[in-house]
């Protein structure tokens, strides 16, 4: 029917919802009602089962206006368009339920068909539960240089061929390789628990200037190495949660804010442990 690699727009039309999407790279990007990443996986999985829709039977093999109204499908209650630049194409799937069956035609066939409606459960879903959640996607296991900005702390640290950590400034000195996976690993595993979309002040939420920067640089592959940087606001306490950013995007996020325990407060805190016994006798 259509190459779900080729669809670089999709606009959904349901009952309750109205969203539109557009493809830039490998990531889909929400355009209305909202400006904002959306979960890839989740538009590829609608794309997955439009491109697979089965016929369970043809109720026409060449539509008229009068079958268009007879099966629901003159006013559909479910309209995806998906546009195919590079085929220089656009295709319209309408669908109507009618009590238990579901009825599905598109603007390049000309037969009504009855298919499974197990599609509608993703039809239905508002731009909001398909937005991506995670405030950077990444793999920790890619990640080979990390720089830490707090206060007084200004270090970078990075990986060497055999997978060990050392420290690039502000000394040249070996870090402990499970301390700086583990803080890798919970920025990557970052989740919104609220989302905070423009107009918005970043003074509001101690944006303006960042109590630490944090910036990980993921190599995917040989020749694409990517440049993440997360900026970190204010702190609610009582509430645990902290609202951060991603530099790349213009929406704030709200997440639980325990990861904060995983930040040094001295360079001994990420030196490995016998390191930091000989720091400790030196101090005594």
């Amino acid at each position: 029917m259509f190459d779900a690699d080729d669809v670089k727009s999709v606009k959904l039309r349901a009952k309750k919802t109205l969203w539109v999407a557009s493809k830039k790279g490998e990531e889909w990007f929400f355009r209305n009602p909202v400006n904002a990443l959306a979960k890839t996986s989740k538009i590829d999985d609608i794309l997955f089962s439009l491109s697979n829709l089965k016929a369970k039977e043809f109720v026409s093999e060449k539509k008229k206006k009068d079958d268009l109204k007879k099966y629901g499908l003159d006013r559909p209650e479910y309209e995806i368009t998906l546009g195919m630049p590079l085929e220089n194409q656009e295709v319209t799937f309408s669908f109507h339920k009618e009590e238990d069956k579901l009825y599905a035609t598109t603007s390049l066939s000309t037969k009504i068909v009855e298919t499974e409606d197990t599609l509608l459960s993703d039809l239905e879903k508002e731009a909001g539960e398909l937005r991506e959640k995670e405030v950077a996607n990444f793999y920790s296991w890619e990640a080979n240089r990390l720089h830490l900005k707090m206060g007084e702390i200004d270090w970078t640290v990075v990986k060497d061929e055999e997978d060990n950590w050392h420290f690039e400034s502000p000394l040249k000195e070996e870090a402990d390789k499970s301390k700086i996976q583990t803080f890798i690993r919970k920025i990557e595993s970052l989740e919104a628990e609220e989302f905070i979309d423009p107009p918005l002040s970043l003074k509001d939420y101690g944006l303006d200037n960042p109590q630490a920067e944090v910036k990980i640089w993921v190599e995917e592959d040989k020749e694409n190495v990517k440049e993440i940087t997360i900026l970190i606001g204010y702190e609610d306490k009582e509430a645990k949660k902290v609202v951060v950013k991603n530099a790349r995007l213009d929406y704030l996020f709200r997440v639980d804010s325990s990861f904060l325990e995983e930040f040094p407060h001295a360079i001994k805190d990420w030196k490995p442990e016998e390191e930091e016994e000989k720091e400790e006798e030196k101090e005594k």
